[in-house]
């Protein structure tokens, strides 16, 4: 049987597991300075720090999705997001979201751990790993929308992600980027 209290606990934990890797992404991008190093060495620290917090938020989401046990749904609700529209920021975690969230962690965290290494001489890997902590981010948006609204939001958000990703500036000398 759930109880109140591991609802509750659950509710925080679920909104841990979204504020790891946002403010990861916040930490990476942001937390250091704006233009690459001028050394050819590598900067290693983004890299580390994402795998870090992407594990952090798989633990605290497997702590989230064991309190969907027995077919209890956690909602967790948050303020109004658009005046006067009646909707709020609410997420929604039931079975079948927690093992979605589960395997998006899981996938997550293995892209991570093989990216340390395929980017060992990138010399500012500040956008790559920081991109896919928001990529994470917003995917976790994604699965746990509780309306339409915020769901699309999410999606969106897959989609500025998928392009910081992919998008390089150029490296040639008066190339367009």
């Amino acid at each position: 049987m759930v109880t109140p209290d591991l609802i509750g606990l659950t509710r925080d934990a679920l909104e841990i597991s979204i504020l790891i890797p946002a403010l990861g992404t916040l930490a990476i991008l942001f937390g250091g300075p704006l233009r690459a190093p001028s050394r050819a060495e590598a900067q290693r620290w983004p890299g580390i720090l994402s795998v870090f917090l992407a594990a952090c938020s798989f633990a605290v989401s497997i702590f989230a999705a064991l309190g969907t046990r027995g077919g209890a749904t956690v909602v967790l609700q948050g303020p109004e997001w658009i005046p006067g529209f009646g909707r709020a920021l609410s997420l929604q975690l039931d079975s079948l979201s927690a093992w979605l969230l589960l395997l998006l962690e899981i996938v997550g965290l293995m892209v991570l751990v093989f990216s340390l290494d395929y980017m060992h001489n990138e010399r500012d890997q500040r956008r790559y790993f920081g991109g896919l902590l928001f990529f994470i981010t917003m995917m976790k948006l994604l699965i746990l929308a509780d309306s339409y609204l915020l769901m699309f939001a999410g999606w969106e958000g897959v989609g500025l992600a998928s392009y910081v990703l992919i998008g390089r500036p150029s490296t040639l000398a008066g190339g367009s980027a």
